[in-house]
């Protein structure tokens, strides 16, 4: 069973923005999510993982610190490209990270069948 969690990119002190996003335990959303901040990191300085009330402490766990796309399962890799893609799309200041941009260029020239 999947459950909705929240993941809150900090940056100047407040929220600027919240991304919503489907994950099968509180680990896989950790994951998830360190991901996601790994390529907003560039305009962000900290993230908050939520799922509804309750805070999971994702930030202060050291052994999630280095996250990366090609360390979560086929399902997860969907779960944050398509998370990473609908940031870079928002309006907000997140969308501008040159980093979050570079990802995304670096997994669709993957993506990309050569002739």
């Amino acid at each position: 069973m999947t459950t909705t969690y929240q993941v809150y990119f900090v940056a100047d002190g407040r929220t600027q923005v919240r991304e919503d996003f489907q994950a099968d335990d509180d680990v896989a959303a950790i994951r998830i999510a360190r991901v996601l901040y790994d390529a907003c990191s560039d305009v962000c300085e900290a993230f908050e993982l939520w799922q509804g009330r309750r805070e999971i402490r994702a930030a202060q766990q050291p052994h999630y610190a280095s996250a990366r796309l090609s360390d979560l399962i086929e399902a997860h890799q969907r779960v944050t490209i398509d998370r990473e893609e609908a940031i870079s799309q928002s309006k907000g200041m997140i969308a501008r990270s040159r980093h979050l941009i570079a990802t995304l260029d670096a997994i669709k020239s993957k993506a990309t069948p050569t002739s």
